[in-house]
């Protein structure tokens, strides 16, 4: 897990292109404090700050050259023991016990179709000096980053929008993106990012970039296939299979030559990376969860994870943040996440992350996209509900209704949600423009992101939640979060080959007697306590934020006022309280941090 930076001039090299790789690469420092290493050839540029996990030895030292080619790499390919073995019996030799070398070698073995052989989390960039092109790639779900920037003179990549700033590109702000946040609540939707002309490579794609003269082009490599994963109805053998896949996931993301400990909020999902772990890990007595405890005993579930703790025998690390806690992180945060994000909850992740590298702990594995992949989210209910009228299983529906379990919305609402999707899309279009009719920000909003809202299938529903609307953004903060204080998490949720055998199941299986991600419960159900895995309560790493807010409006309100970006927006804004008065708190915020 590291950062890499680096630059592809089109015309003239100037004479402080090390100075300006070096500055792009002091400022992702806390990325790989570790190590730094730069590479120079001709017009290409390419650098790298390591956070050693695989191999801490020199050997693994980046930019790694191999034959013609030189790597910059962010990530983890998990199954690099299995990649090395197969690559040896075709003739390959290594020198290190590194994943990166591996990379190299599957470069060269299968060419760009590597990629389909990698299980893991990446951001990479393979330069080969004789053909002058540079291979760039990131991973299937988007869990590493990687930004760039063009203009008539280069072209610049980093790990982090600071490092692109930080060789003096202009940190002006994208109007649009601003306005889908504030208005719809909208992030990491499009390869577009807050700053005007600084973009991302998106999930699942790659580049080639030609030199002389310069091209770049841009493909999809990876869509989530289902076929091969085709499973039957009987729900004991999907069970076992999930818990299988589940735990193979765990297992690959033990690998480590560091010490590795796991996010533990108390929910079914952190609690089942926790117990797998537990079980797996030959080196229990060093395993550590970590928990983030709230003020607010509403949304408090630190019992429930100590429970969890106990009940597999590791120890678990409790970390209270308090109001005063958040005021003196408040602008850390927003710097240290680079665009807004929607609510304080971002917050407790990142004294998570902070009490881990406090305790030694490098490597985190977190329970991030189980709800994505298994169906954890209640607003999925609605979802379901639908795809039982749709398919005239009206009975089930009315089972379904009788039996759903802890839905914090009435049953009412949950019906009409149903009824809601099931408008033709030409009236509920309608019937959205006219809900904004007197918001000229939201309509355009809207219609520019109109896709998002359109009626889709219960599956396609799953699918756009992973790969589009909801994982991207959620992994985005974990990495910002986690790589701030130098902490690699892993997620196994996010497994490629486990979240295919969860999307590919029959969608009648998802929820059961009432109950959200029932496959995952009864996976788990003779490895955790029962009020554990049957708890429908669900919380996570919520912040106390209506505590927080009551005392912080004071101070809220006046940054918001003086704030030029926002304030032709502001007579559309809601400034009462919640998630929409942090929304444009965050934007005042990081205009001023991240804008000056």
């Amino acid at each position: 897990m590291c950062g890499i930076a680096g630059i592809v001039y089109k015309k003239d090299i100037p004479g402080n292109r090390e100075a300006v790789l070096k500055s792009m690469l002091d400022s992702i420092a806390h990325r790989g404090p570790d190590d730094e290493g730069m590479y120079f050839d001709g017009p290409v540029a390419l650098g790298h700050r390591r956070l050693s996990i695989l191999d801490l030895s020199p050997a693994g030292h980046q930019p790694m050259k191999y034959k013609d080619w030189f790597i910059v790499y962010n990530g983890e390919v998990y199954n690099y023991l299995e990649l090395r073995e197969e690559l040896k019996r075709s003739g390959h030799t290594f020198t290190t016990g590194t994943d990166t070398e591996v990379i190299l070698h599957a470069y060269e073995e299968w060419g760009e179709e590597c990629l389909s052989r990698f299980n893991g989390m990446w951001a990479f960039v393979i330069y080969d000096r004789r053909k002058q092109t540079l291979f760039c790639s990131r991973d299937r779900f988007g869990v590493k980053p990687f930004y760039y920037y063009e203009d008539d003179e280069k072209f610049l990549f980093a790990s982090e929008i600071k490092a692109i700033l930080r060789a003096g590109v202009q940190a002006i702000p994208h109007r649009e993106i601003l306005e889908d946040y504030l208005f719809l609540g909208l992030l990491n939707h499009k390869k577009e990012t807050f700053f005007s002309g600084i973009t991302k490579l998106m999930p699942s794609h790659r580049m080639l970039l030609s030199q002389r003269p310069f091209r770049q082009q841009v493909t999809r490599y990876y869509l989530i296939t289902l076929a091969r994963h085709r499973t039957g109805k009987d729900i004991r053998e999907v069970v076992q299979t999930i818990r299988d896949g589940l735990r193979r996931a765990v297992e690959y993301r033990l690998r480590s030559d560091v010490r590795v400990g796991s996010c533990l909020s108390g929910g079914l999902d952190s609690s089942s990376v926790v117990a797998l772990a537990a079980g797996l890990t030959t080196k229990k007595n060093d395993f550590f969860a970590v928990t983030a405890s709230s003020e607010d005993p509403e949304n408090d579930e630190s019992t429930y994870a100590q429970r969890v703790a106990a009940h597999v025998g590791i120890r678990d690390i409790v970390v209270r943040p308090t109001y005063e806690d958040f005021c003196s992180a408040l602008e850390d945060v927003v710097y240290c996440q680079e665009e807004p994000f929607l609510s304080t909850s971002i917050f407790m992740q990142y004294f998570v992350m902070k009490t881990a590298r406090e305790n030694g702990i490098k490597v985190l594995l977190d329970g991030q996209g189980g709800d994505e992949t298994l169906f954890g989210y209640e607003t999925y209910f609605p979802q379901y509900l639908k795809m039982l009228i749709v398919n005239l299983s009206l009975l089930e529906a009315l089972n379904f209704i009788r039996q759903v379990k802890n839905f914090k919305l009435s049953r009412w609402r949950m019906i009409r949600s149903a009824l809601v999707t099931l408008v033709p899309k030409t009236l509920s279009h309608r019937v959205r423009l006219t809900r904004w009719r007197g918001n000229p920000y939201a309509k355009q909003a809207y219609l520019r992101n109109v896709d998002i809202f359109r009626n889709k299938s219960f599956k396609q529903f799953q699918i756009d939640q992973i790969t589009w609307l909801n994982v991207p953004q959620l992994v985005n903060y974990e990495d910002k979060n986690s790589m701030w204080f130098s902490v690699e998490t892993r997620l196994p949720f996010l497994d490629y080959e486990l979240v295919e055998k969860c999307v590919s199941l029959d969608d009648t299986l998802k929820v059961q007697r009432g109950f959200l991600k029932y496959i995952l419960r009864s996976a788990m159900d003779d490895m955790l306590p029962g009020d554990i895995t049957w708890r429908t309560n669900k919380i996570g790493f919520e912040s106390p934020q209506k505590k927080w807010f009551a005392q912080h409006r004071e101070k809220m309100i006046p940054e918001i006022r003086s704030c030029e970006l926002t304030a032709d927006y502001l007579p559309y804004l809601d400034l009462k309280d919640g998630d929409p008065l942090w929304r444009v708190y965050n934007a005042a915020l990081w205009s001023r941090i991240s804008l000056k």
